[in-house]
């Protein structure tokens, strides 16, 4: 008689083993495969330049100090760095250029082996509350020369997380041409915290 009771005693557990199984692995997998579907599929197409640094492009980053040309740094107790520009590195950012108002960096001998020139750019978090905005313009040369190819400017709302820009450089494929970046504090006038940090920078297809 113990034997069918055994029996029906390891019946149960299989299917209490199999019910548990259902509940706590099966049940929370399709769950969260269904709510990372829905999060895709619910993306802004306009919202999908935005994103982590290590997700942006595949090019090499262009950012080598021996490359960039700081323009109006000055040495000062406004900032970590103790600097108005220059190339900064943290755990969390990476290395980017550092730029304040009336400051720029030139990054020379760019080989344009691609479509597009590609960087991401944001206020430096820690400083959003008591910035009004920022601006950065950027300038494309052909062959170092003097006048730039194209101009572009771009202002900066406190509220931005990294933000990538494309700028179209398919014409000059071929050539070398370099960068410049020039801080500016914004349509506000406003000069407090505006403290612009640019990563990433690559040319890409």
């Amino acid at each position: 008689m113990s034997r069918p009771r055994n029996v029906i005693r390891i019946k149960g557990i299989l299917i209490g083993s199999i019910i548990l199984l259902y509940v706590f692995v099966v049940v929370p997998y399709v769950y969260i495969r269904d709510a990372r579907e829905k999060n895709s599929s619910e993306i802004n197409p306009s919202e999908s330049v935005r994103m982590e640094t290590n997700e942006m492009s595949k090019g090499m980053n262009l950012l080598k100090k021996d490359n960039l040309l700081f323009f109006g740094d000055q040495t000062t107790e406004d900032n970590p760095w103790k600097m108005t520009a220059g190339l900064i590195s943290s755990e969390e950012y990476g290395e980017c250029i550092f730029l304040t108002p009336e400051t720029s960096v030139k990054i020379k001998e760019i080989e344009v082996t691609g479509k597009y020139l590609n960087f991401s750019y944001m206020l430096y978090p820690q400083v959003r509350e008591k910035s009004d905005g920022a601006s950065i313009i950027a300038e494309v040369y052909l062959n170092n020369t003097e006048k730039a190819e194209i101009t572009e400017k771009i202002n900066i709302s406190p509220e931005e997380d990294w933000t990538q820009k494309n700028i179209d450089v398919s014409r000059y494929k071929g050539s070398t041409i370099s960068v410049r970046f020039i801080g500016g504090n914004g349509e506000n006038g406003n000069d407090d915290a505006d403290w612009v940090i640019i990563n990433n920078v690559r040319v890409e297809e």
